[in-house]
């Protein structure tokens, strides 16, 4: 099975756009974000918009569609109106992607602020096993490795699989991994160093839990905590890592999803370029 590979997508001219754009850039699997990523609340979907949505993903051979939600949401937070606003925003992405047929949700794990990390892991923990079963949805949550920034969770492994371990049903849950956000925290791509981090990954969190791929260079060198997305072969992390996943047995059937930054141009580029190297390893 060869990688399917795509991007993420702006929906400025409507969600349904989507997949006219994801045509141009020759995306197999799009990404979206179905409200603004930088606010709380968002306007119900109605059927205006859902109709010419499903209808467009129908015509375009209903590829995978999976979203990211809003930065904003930090069930970790100490502070109750941050956790009650986080849940409002969660609750609300998550009936937007019930409506729109979409699978998977990347959920950033959110920042500890000042208080203890485990207590606060803790906390998103009981949140997410509170809020899933409530939510009219079988969209499953992806946790999204962080690169580190400020007191963000989920920037090594064990935290990852320290929060996935104790989510349920297990079933609702997954994982995304970044590789710039993975680079930045200390996890290398390039000669031994590759095999060990998807060892470290498979031993941590489970290589069967990963759902979803970022795959993005990084502008930020190897351990700066820096989350500064670079186009595919132009950033520290290089073309060889990229064309060495895509070439791994057992990620070969995760979907994979560039972040880079957004032009048409270049995100044409960067996905024939990624689309070459899997020619490449056959």
């Amino acid at each position: 099975m060869e990688p399917r590979i795509g991007a993420h997508i702006r929906v400025d001219k409507g969600l349904h756009s989507a997949f006219e754009i994801a045509g141009e850039y020759g995306a197999d699997v799009l990404q979206i974000f179905t409200a603004s990523p930088r606010q709380y609340r968002a306007k119900p979907l109605e059927a205006d918009r859902i109709d010419p949505y499903i209808e467009a993903w129908q015509e375009a051979g209903e590829p995978l569609v999976i979203s990211h939600a809003s930065y904003l949401i930090n069930l970790a937070s100490p502070k109750d109106g941050v956790r009650e606003r986080a849940r409002e925003a969660l609750t609300l992405e998550l009936q937007r992607c019930a409506a729109l047929r979409i699978p998977f949700l990347v959920l950033h794990l959110g920042s500890a602020l000042n208080d203890d990390r485990e207590r606060s892991m803790a906390r998103l923990v009981t949140e997410l096993n509170r809020l899933i079963p409530t939510v009219e949805s079988d969209t499953r949550v992806l946790l999204e490795t962080s690169a580190g920034q400020g007191s963000s969770i989920g920037c090594t492994f064990e935290e990852v699989g320290w929060v996935l371990g104790r989510l349920e049903p297990a079933e609702r849950f997954g994982t995304c991994l970044d590789t710039c956000h993975a680079f930045a925290a200390g996890y290398a791509f390039a000669g031994d160093a590759f095999d060990d981090t998807w060892a470290k990954y498979d031993e941590h969190v489970g290589l069967d839990r990963l759902d979803v791929l970022h795959l993005n260079d990084s502008k930020g060198e190897f351990d700066s905590r820096v989350d500064r997305h670079d186009h595919i072969g132009n950033g520290h992390i290089g073309e060889e890592a990229f064309r060495r996943i895509l070439g791994h047995e057992r990620l070969r059937a995760v979907p994979c999803f560039i972040e880079t930054p957004d032009d048409i141009e270049w995100h044409g580029k960067n996905l024939a370029l990624l689309k070459s190297m899997v020619r490449d390893t056959g």
